[in-house]
């Protein structure tokens, strides 16, 4: 009753209404945030030289953006350079080779205070509170054979993530890339046409096209719009903590940035719901999401119980998967040894396995069955804004199919 009292007296925040191909969503926003990303990166060079490297920042939110005071750097310190300047929406910022006032004839921002390793580096990104914005683990893609860059297609996901990256394919004077260009994106373009900032205002988003014909004057619906990125986009904001109560949950990218930002210190909670046996691919739907629950109970470092684990709760317990090639195949343990085996008076009968989440008890170590369904939908940020309504965080709540998500189609 804790977390849902919470959410009843916390929400001070603006309502953004939004219709998935699972059904209605409502999602509460305070204000469209501000969103800088790493969006192209020469780690290669240039077919001119290996060391005419170079980097581009892209502001990929609807505001414009004071990059005044931030930082980019490496973690191995081959690079720290500090920003200036104002980006506005879509705009790039290009960071060039050292003393080069331009590169393929763009007139680059800032230049370059040292060199990226081809091997890979961490790159990261930090606003002027020093927050960490965006970073890159490795290089996910480009070619120093052909000096093709690595680019960014979408933006919303963690840039640690590897599918954020593809390899250039686009040819200029000095190798294959877009300096100071936005490259061809491979999602949809979103249609922004009415978005309020501040307290107690209301935001309505589609995920797929609108006739914007029919609409009342000054009245044109916000459309198209990837859902999975506005969930991201909010819990890469997020500064104090995150709340969620859920159905089901299993996209990777928001799995990704919730166990990234547990890793950093931020609270999460999350309360799911437990799933009873029904058809196959229900139940292989709650397998996977299974597997996505043990991964946030792990944290980043893999261990339980650590400082990064995301706190979990179900209305029924949940067990964890016991295929050890399933498991192996999403990075955790074969065998599930250091989560207890129990055997548990659930509904009308027993089970037995590795407990991996807590359920409600109806009685002294007897819990409700998982029939009786935890349906919500709400995400709460910082005790201030809300996203919530019937769309489930699912492949098939927001996309529709697996092919759908992979070309990025709202």
């Amino acid at each position: 009753m804790g977390f849902f009292t919470l959410l009843a007296n916390h929400i001070r925040c603006t309502v953004c209404l939004s219709v998935g191909l699972g059904g209605l969503y409502l999602g509460v926003l305070a204000a469209e945030g501000q969103t800088v990303i790493l969006h192209e990166i020469a780690w290669m060079g240039t077919a001119d030289s290996p060391q005419e490297q170079w980097i581009e920042l892209y502001n990929a939110s609807d505001e414009y953006v004071s990059l005044a005071d931030w930082t980019l750097m490496t973690a191995s310190g081959s690079i720290s350079n500090r920003l200036s300047g104002r980006l506005a929406p879509g705009q790039i910022y290009l960071l060039g080779p050292h003393q080069q006032r331009e590169l393929a004839g763009i007139p680059v921002n800032s230049y370059l205070s040292g060199h990226l390793s081809p091997e890979g580096e961490e790159l990261r990104l930090y606003n002027r509170a020093g927050r960490l914005v965006d970073r890159v683990n490795a290089w996910h893609a480009g070619c120093n054979e052909s000096y093709a860059t690595m680019q960014r297609v979408y933006p919303y996901t963690a840039g640690s993530h590897p599918d954020s990256w593809t390899q250039s394919t686009v040819r200029y004077d000095s190798g294959y890339g877009t300096p100071g260009f936005r490259h061809p994106p491979a999602y949809t373009e979103q249609e922004l046409n009415q978005v309020f900032h501040g307290e107690n205002t209301i935001n309505v988003f589609f995920n797929q096209s609108a006739l914007t014909e029919f609409a009342f004057p000054n009245n044109l619906a916000n459309h198209r719009i990837n859902l999975e990125e506005r969930i991201i986009d909010r819990i890469r904001q997020a500064r104090r903590g995150i709340d969620l109560a859920l159905y089901e949950i299993n996209l990777p990218a928001v799995v990704d940035a919730l166990m990234e930002r547990a890793a950093e210190g931020l609270p999460i909670r999350l309360l799911i719901d437990a799933k009873p046996e029904q058809d196959a691919d229900r139940n292989e739907r709650y397998r996977l999401m299974r597997v996505y629950l043990e991964r946030m109970l792990r944290g980043l470092d893999g261990q339980l119980g650590t400082g990064d684990s995301i706190h979990i709760f179900a209305n029924s317990p949940i067990f964890a998967v016991a295929d050890p090639d399933y498991r192996a195949a999403f990075g955790l343990p074969r065998h599930p040894s250091d989560i207890p085996y129990k055997t548990l008076h659930i509904g009308n009968g027993q089970q037995s396995g590795h407990l991996l989440v807590e359920g409600a008890e109806r009685a002294p170590n007897h819990y409700y069955g998982p029939g009786g369904q935890m349906h919500n939908k709400f995400i709460l940020i910082d005790d201030y804004r809300v996203m919530t309504g019937s769309m489930n965080i699912t492949e098939t709540g927001i996309y529709g199919t697996y092919r759908n998500r992979m070309a990025r189609v709202p």
